[in-house]
């Protein structure tokens, strides 16, 4: 690909980059990082901010790009000579760098409200986002503590966790942007577990197989066995992390925070748990305020941001430091093109021109290396996210369309629990009923039915928190199938659970393909699972379908004696390497630490 070439590369994942306050550095990092040409190998970027602002940044840093303006993503191309600019504002001719104003404020906000738009409209595939100055968007009238709060705002999201990643230390925050005394009372085990769950969570997503996860304490110490504190540690933490290792999450603490990091940096672990915003910024800035990339985890569209301010001081004299746009640019192609490939697939329509299809009555299992995007597609086939392009039908019917008629038809077990502990078995399986909408009387019968055939009824008053792994996963099956659905999902169902536990819960599942004609699709990393259950197969890499048939097919195409050998044969050895953007590096990091 020259850089004049006018055509738009459709695998490339187009980024949204909000200009953040234009009274700062945001403009200067971008035209500057936008110069370097392996940004247009990982995405096609989309400067969402102010046209004249962007032009007065390209003259500063002597970039030798031109500004062009566009109404819409779509009317992007490859040409690298051109710097895209969604106009959004127009600002005062007059308004100066590096000072704080309302007018700022509200242009910065007006750019990631726009970019939010884009990307909930499946327009764009990830925002990255430069700096903005808190007190000048307050002075604007938007009084959010900073992007974070502001994104989960704009896309309705009740709740998220901000993750900080530099080569060599990653840490998700339990609070961020309140004050220390707001932020301890803040903290409880929900909030704790669900943070330690969806840093889990992105590091699977990142590669690495069994994240080992360090959870900070609060007080000096970690409160040292009651001597410091007032017992926050054990009272609103070590629950947390009991219900996270119950569920073979392998996570400990909580740990002193001074001793924690360094420990994480050494290899110990590959994420820390923070409790509030400086317990972890502080460490981050220190080891790479230059490369460190900020992702938000829980909206449902991709976002990462530099990890600097808005640098008043030297905002307009061209000496900003761009290396941490760079990152956060590469962090967000990464995620996006594992999204778009993810996006593309539906159960008819294919990517890369490969179609699969699901029959009614069978088990098909849907396999993969970690990262191929498996749970993503369930999520599409389950109406939880809208693809971007390409055709998805279950039962007939397009669950993007048709969203309420589709959800009736399918049952779903996801990958992390679902169930609430503080319920019984019984009441956990009555609710699922009442907002299926299903009779009383008839929902009396069937979680009976349901609870005898997992064997559950005799444990029916128990509350879920005191239930094994095992029962918990017996119980979510039984839920799902309690308004009779026509499909269930099993996104990798057992995860964690021992031989004996494995064995039975397939042969309830085996029972109701049987008995009662329920479509199932799996996924699954236990090989022996799939050989055993499936009745067809297909496997996943690198987005597109590498394979796809019977267990004799498979095991003919490839010459292998066993579905793992063939999986191997046809997915590789060994983890392949790619250009080492912010994601594959913490994959090499956490294979060289499992080397020593």
């Amino acid at each position: 690909m020259n850089s004049t070439e006018k055509e738009k590369p459709e695998s490339l994942p187009v980024i949204a980059i909000t200009m953040g306050d234009p009274t700062g550095i945001g403009s200067e990092v971008i035209a500057k990082a936008l110069v370097r040409e392996g940004v247009y190998k990982r995405c096609l970027p989309l400067v969402v901010g102010d046209v004249k602002r962007m032009e007065t940044a390209v003259q500063i840093t002597k970039s030798p790009m031109r500004v062009e303006q566009i109404s819409k993503p779509a009317e992007l191309t490859a040409d690298r000579t051109k710097l895209y600019c969604l106009g959004v504002t127009a600002l005062s001719s007059d308004l100066p760098f590096g000072k704080l104003s309302a007018e700022g404020g509200e242009a910065a906000y007006q750019y990631v409200k726009k970019a939010a738009a884009l990307a909930m409209a499946h327009e764009i595939d990830a925002i990255c986002t430069a700096p903005l100055n808190k007190e000048a968007m307050h002075a604007a009238g938007h009084k959010f503590p900073g992007h974070t709060e502001l994104l989960a705002s704009l896309t309705r999201t009740p709740e998220v966790s901000m993750l900080l990643v530099t080569p060599k230390l990653r840490v998700v925050h339990v609070t961020t942007h309140i004050g220390l005394l707001d932020a301890v009372a803040k903290i409880e085990p929900g909030l704790v577990e669900r943070t330690i769950r969806r840093g889990h969570a992105a590091m699977l997503d990142a590669g690495i197989k069994q994240p080992r996860i360090g959870v900070c304490g609060i007080n000096p110490h970690a409160g040292e066995n009651g001597l410091f504190g007032r017992g926050e540690e054990e009272e609103k933490i070590a629950p947390a992390i009991a219900a996270c290792r119950h569920d073979r999450i392998e996570v400990e603490g909580p740990l002193p925070a001074d001793t924690l990091f360094y420990r994480a940096t050494r290899g110990d672990f590959d994420l820390v748990v923070a409790m509030y915003h400086d317990q972890g910024h502080g460490p981050i800035k220190v080891l790479g305020i230059e490369t460190g990339v900020n992702v938000t985890l829980g909206l449902p569209v991709i976002r990462t941001s530099v990890d600097h301010g808005t640098a008043f001081d030297i905002a307009g004299t061209g000496k900003a430091d761009e290396r941490s746009m760079i990152e956060a640019l590469y962090q967000a192609a990464d995620l996006a093109r594992v999204a778009n490939l993810v996006k593309k697939y539906g159960s008819i329509t294919a990517v890369r021109d490969v179609s699969f299809e699901v029959k009614a009555g069978e088990i098909f299992a849907f396999l993969g290396p970690n990262g191929a995007g498996k749970t993503t597609t369930i999520k599409i086939l389950t109406t939880l996210l809208r693809p971007t392009s390409g055709e998805v039908e279950v039962d007939g019917l397009n669950p993007s369309n048709n969203q309420s008629e589709v959800r009736k038809r399918f049952g779903i077990v996801f990958q992390d629990p679902s169930l609430d502990d503080q319920l019984t078995a019984y009441e956990n399986m009555d609710l699922h009923g009442a907002l299926y909408s299903v009779p009383k009387k008839l929902r009396r019968a069937r979680i009976e039915e349901l609870l005898n055939l997992f064997q559950l009824w005799d444990r029916r008053a128990d509350l879920v928190k005191n239930f094994s792994g095992g029962m918990r996963r017996r119980l979510e099956i039984a839920r799902c199938m309690l308004h009779t659905p026509k499909i269930i999902f099993l996104d990798e169902p057992t995860l964690g659970l021992d031989p004996q536990t494995r064995n039975q819960l397939w042969t309830h599942i085996r029972r109701l393909n049987e008995e009662q004609g329920i479509t199932v699709f799996l996924t699954t990393h236990y090989m022996d699972e799939a050989e055993r259950m499936a009745k067809r197969i297909a496997i996943i890499d690198h987005g597109a379908i590498v394979a796809q048939g019977t267990l004799t097919e498979l095991k003919e195409k490839t010459g292998a004696d066993s579905l793992e050998a063939a999986f191997l044969q046809l997915t590789g050895f060994s983890i392949r390497e790619e250009e080492t953007g912010q994601v594959e590096r913490m994959r090499q990091m956490a294979r060289m630490f499992r080397r020593r």
